[in-house]
């Protein structure tokens, strides 16, 4: 998937977002980038799975389960790498 206008589920990703980030996550976002799903230790108060674009450190956001960040990130328009849940 590869756009030039955010969906609104995107759109309100984006909003909900840290001012700083907002730029780089909806160029993820337009871009349906390859994420991996794993556990997160950097973040105490953060829930416990992050969806992370491939290749970067940059977070698309951090959820409950595998199985929620897997939802969330196909409702993102994101493509889950292989293999990278859990």
């Amino acid at each position: 998937m590869s756009s030039s206008v955010l969906t609104p589920i995107q759109q309100a990703h984006v909003d909900s977002a840290f001012p700083e980030c907002c730029a780089e996550m909806a160029r993820h976002l337009l871009a349906g980038a390859v994420v991996h799903i794993g556990r997160q230790h950097e973040v105490g108060e953060a829930p416990p799975y992050a969806i992370t674009a491939v290749g970067t450190d940059f977070w698309i956001d951090c959820c409950p389960s595998a199985a929620a960040a897997q939802q969330l990130a196909r409702d993102l328009g994101l493509r889950v790498e292989a293999g990278g849940a859990g």
